[in-house]
């Protein structure tokens, strides 16, 4: 392949051990992440494709990228099913709306737009944006949309009118501009804004910044207003992200690391990939992991600490079991085996000491290979040392 560079990432609602991941390459692949295969994969003609997102109740997986078009995938039949055309520039996200027939996407035509994808039109073009709109979200529980550009700006638009006459009347005829509204708009960072995302439960945003930043903001239908900033990586800010089970926030950059934050714009923990870029973040709907997609990998990690207190006075072996993918220590002078997580493949001899903590770090696929092999790491926190175990 030219490039392997991962730049969509998205876990599927109904399928909790599914990850789609869309490359600079032009493949859409579906990992089955807790197992490590390959489930289906799409080829777009070696076009960069930006964006995926899983549909929350049908077999659809859509996506765009920089031929300008979305199409849409059902990903049991392995077959394509339709294309979005009206864009005249680069498509750099899609999200599917939770509730009815719409698409959202923002592209470097420095629109936004609302398609219904079943019956393949446009149901809104959303202009404003003097530059790139590098992302656009719909939020969660009410009828707005955020949009943050290469301008500098985040922008909330009210679609409540537009929603009102798609349901009501029951239209799918194209909609003017002025049935969404621009509710409020801030300069929001000092360079261009590269991802915007909703808190889940709050009425709160965060953006993430070539400036190098990240912010927390409030909103309102009349306004947005700056809570917090949060200041640490060392380059481009390509990502970010609200945890969903935990009050902390999640970033990624061009700097090569991934961050964790609490909402109060304090660092709590990163991770670094040396000189690897990491251009997005992926967030599983209902378990606490979460995926960052870099120059050369896809990276599941999981929020919640796994620690395991092992006792005993001889050595002892952690390895994977085929047999039932799970991570095993098994005490030969003791006659002892305990089952500590999951997977498969013998790893390292350890000396046992007493009280020693085993800690799960992270496991890393490679979503570049033509077959289902995976390239699996795991890390060991032993004591006061940390050991990664291939």
């Amino acid at each position: 392949m030219s490039s392997s560079k991962v730049k969509g990432i998205c876990f599927h609602s109904a399928r909790p051990n599914w990850v789609g991941v869309s490359l600079f390459s032009g493949e859409l692949q579906i990992w089955d992440f807790s197992n490590g295969y390959l489930i289906c994969q799409f080829q777009e003609d070696k076009i960069c494709v930006r964006s995926l997102d899983f549909h929350p109740l049908q077999t659809l997986l859509a996506a765009g990228g920089d031929d300008f078009v979305i199409r849409g995938y059902d990903y049991e039949g392995q077959k394509r099913t339709f294309e979005l055309r009206g864009h005249v520039d680069f498509v750099r996200t899609v999200q599917f709306h939770p509730e009815l027939s719409w698409l959202l996407s923002s592209s470097d035509d420095q629109t936004l737009r609302v398609w219904n994808w079943q019956s393949k039109v446009q149901v809104a073009v959303i202009t404003g944006h003097s530059h790139y709109v590098m992302c656009a979200r719909f939020q969660p529980n009410k009828d707005f949309i955020a949009s943050v550009s290469l301008d500098s700006t985040l922008r909330l638009w009210d679609y409540s009118r537009l929603k009102q006459k798609y349901t009501v009347a029951k239209t799918q005829a194209f909609a003017l501009t002025n049935d969404v509204e621009m509710s409020a708009m801030v300069d929001g960072h000092s360079q261009g804004i590269n991802w915007v995302d909703f808190h889940p439960t709050e009425d709160l945003m965060l953006t993430s910044s070539d400036d190098k930043t990240i912010k927390i903001w409030k909103f309102s239908r009349s306004g947005i207003y700056e809570m917090q900033v949060l200041i640490g990586h060392t380059s481009n800010v390509s990502c970010c992200m609200f945890a969903r089970e935990s009050k902390m926030i999640i970033s990624n950059s061009e700097d090569g690391t991934i961050r964790l934050w609490d909402m109060n714009g304090s660092s709590i923990t990163k991770y670094s990939f040396g000189n690897e870029r990491q251009w997005i973040l992926g967030q599983h709907p209902d378990l606490p992991i979460v995926a960052s997609g870099g120059d050369n990998s896809l990276t599941v990690f999981s929020l919640r600490s796994q620690k395991f207190v092992i006792e005993s006075k001889h050595n002892y072996s952690v390895f994977w079991s085929p047999k039932d993918n799970s991570l095993k220590a098994f005490y030969p002078n003791d006659g002892l085996l305990v089952v500590l997580l999951s997977k498969s493949r013998i790893l390292e001899q350890l000396g046992g000491q007493a009280n020693s903590n085993l800690k799960c770090m992270y496991i890393h696929l490679s979503p570049f290979s033509d077959n289902k092999s995976i390239e699996g790491i795991l890390g060991i926190r032993f004591k006061k040392e940390k050991r990664v175990l291939f």
